[in-house]
């Protein structure tokens, strides 16, 4: 099985469903309270369909929207296009930032920095710290453990799983984290932790759990 390849065709048909169209709120809030300046260049990495990209971008904010689906990318691009807005669309093939060193003065990232083993992950992170400015700050959420696809498939290392057909996400790999994990990676890749909340929903009359941290952090 292609694990990568299975992941992008996952998340291919992930984009054109109707389940992401709206704006996530917490991301919404973190830029307004944050981010006064509307000529601020925000990068929404793991953009998806451009939920949040579009969101802020008529607002008035100046958005690079990035992407490793090119299904993702051109969503995006046609919404901007028909809205009339100018936001900068970019395809990322893995975890390498195609930007240069501190160009950007916010980052969110909506569920896109989970699919990754630790090392991987703390590169990532690192790259996104490069291209953050001195006086940025960055808005991630990452999956806890608590979550009830914690442990849903083969195990390939501490809270990193290849998902099983029973989660619904057969063909990805998920990284599940604890709270001490994650101050842990972000210091490794350099970034200072603002503060950390955790965010819990359910779903089938509660018998299906999500839980997320919200983590905002700064250069």
């Amino acid at each position: 099985m292609n694990t990568s390849q299975n992941a992008k065709e996952f998340w291919g048909k992930e984009v054109t469903t109707a389940n992401l169209v709206w704006p996530n709120e917490s991301i919404i809030k973190f830029v307004k309270k944050n981010i006064s300046d509307r000529n601020s260049k925000i990068l929404d990495f793991g953009c998806g369909a451009g939920r949040n990209a579009i969101a802020l971008a008529m607002e008035g904010y100046q958005m690079i929207a990035m992407d490793y689906s090119e299904e993702a990318i051109k969503l995006v691009q046609e919404k901007a296009n028909e809205k009339l807005l100018d936001i900068q669309c970019v395809i990322n093939k893995n975890i390498n930032v195609p930007l240069e060193k501190e160009s950007v003065n916010a980052i969110v990232a909506n569920g896109s920095l989970f699919y990754n083993g630790w090392s991987e992950t703390i590169d990532l992170l690192s790259n996104l710290h490069n291209v953050l400015n001195a006086n940025g700050l960055m808005w991630a959420d990452w999956r806890a453990k608590e979550d009830s696809l914690y442990g849903m498939g083969e195990k390939i290392e501490d809270g990193y799983f290849a998902m099983n057909e029973e989660s619904g996400r057969s063909g990805c790999c998920y990284h599940f984290w604890d709270l001490a994990q994650l101050e842990d990676i972000y210091t490794k890749s350099g970034f200072k932790i603002v503060s950390i909340d955790k965010y819990m929903y359910t779903e089938n009359n509660g018998s299906k759990k999500n839980v997320w941290y919200h983590v905002i952090s700064k250069k």
